[in-house]
């Protein structure tokens, strides 16, 4: 989509999504001001024109809204995606992350995909530690031999 295809930026699917970002991030009247502009979150300079922020981030995938991969991060090319609630939910700044063999995720990933409820995890973090957490018979699997 380009600026020709919308009369007016107004009319355009992202622009709601624009102006929300910016309200966050300057305006302390903004009931989310306190989790973005006031932690230092900001809008990078090229943003602050909407057809740049339309070009960069292109059109807006179903069922996906504006998420900082780095939630500590600016809003800026880099930093931004589209991405699911359930993606969304698993990046804030609560999130328990856990890595192994040098991946990092998040702990219900991490449970997901061993098929274990992330409670188990959460009660080997406390009594082995994060380091004791996963396991490599976790990645075991029955029938297909896989490691």
């Amino acid at each position: 989509m380009t600026a020709h295809t919308y009369p007016r930026r107004v009319h355009h699917p992202l622009y709601v999504t624009w102006k929300d970002m910016h309200k966050r991030c300057i305006s302390p009247n903004n009931g989310a001001y306190k989790y973005y502009g006031a932690r230092g979150i900001r809008v990078c300079e090229r943003w602050r024109e909407f057809w740049n922020f339309v070009e960069d981030m292109g059109e807006r995938p179903p069922g996906t809204t504006l998420d900082r991969i780095d939630n500590t991060g600016h809003y800026e090319p880099s930093n931004c995606r589209w991405a699911t609630q359930i993606e969304q939910q698993r990046n804030t700044r609560n999130t328990k992350m856990l890595t192994y063999n040098g991946e990092t995720l998040p702990l219900r990933t991490w449970a997901e995909r061993i098929g274990k409820d992330p409670s188990s995890l959460f009660q080997r973090i406390k009594r082995y530690g994060e380091a004791g957490a996963l396991r490599a018979s976790d990645f075991q699997f029955d029938g297909a031999g896989e490691t």
